[in-house]
């Protein structure tokens, strides 16, 4: 990568950490301005996460309704965190792809993109930097699509139940 003022390369010059979160701001910042309500953090829903198995046999079918509305109205407060995960990942795949391709001259044609991919990360501060970032939000990204999947299911549970009863 070539070096230019300062010791930075160019992926520093054209990408820096910035503007990702700028974006995320804006974007927390755009759902209220057009009036559009948030879901906060929600002790009620950390409650009925805990539940066990007698209690919920004790609840009423309105009991269950309420509470299943109260996790899917928690699993919308989980989707804008993972949202924000899954815009960091979106934009280091972005810069690492663009990384690649601007190095890309520099390996035979024969050499599979995987391994241009980690050569480049490898040789490349700034790219290792992102690669770093961008393990983190992968990781990230499964651990809330998992956990939202699982609070929708328990929801879906209790709905069941309180259509049931």
């Amino acid at each position: 990568m070539n070096q230019i003022n300062n010791g930075k390369t160019e992926l520093d010059q054209y990408y820096n950490y910035e503007p990702i979160e700028e974006l995320i701001t804006k974007l927390d910042n755009y759902l209220p301005s057009e009036g559009i309500v948030v879901n906060e953090k929600n002790e009620e829903a950390k409650e009925t996460l805990k539940l066990g198995y007698e209690k919920i046999l004790l609840l009423s079918p309105k009991e269950c309704l309420a509470k299943a509305y109260v996790l899917f109205s928690y699993c919308n407060h989980i989707q804008l965190i993972y949202n924000k995960h899954k815009i960091r990942l979106d934009w280091c795949d972005d810069v690492l792809n663009r990384a690649v391709s601007r190095q890309a001259d520099q390996f035979d044609k024969y050499t599979k993109w995987e391994q241009k991919y980690h050569l480049v990360i490898a040789q490349d501060a700034f790219a290792e930097k992102v690669w770093n970032v961008r393990r983190l939000a992968s990781s990230r990204v499964t651990w809330f699509d998992n956990l939202i999947r699982d609070t929708r299911r328990m929801a879906d549970t209790l709905l069941e139940l309180g259509r049931k009863l």
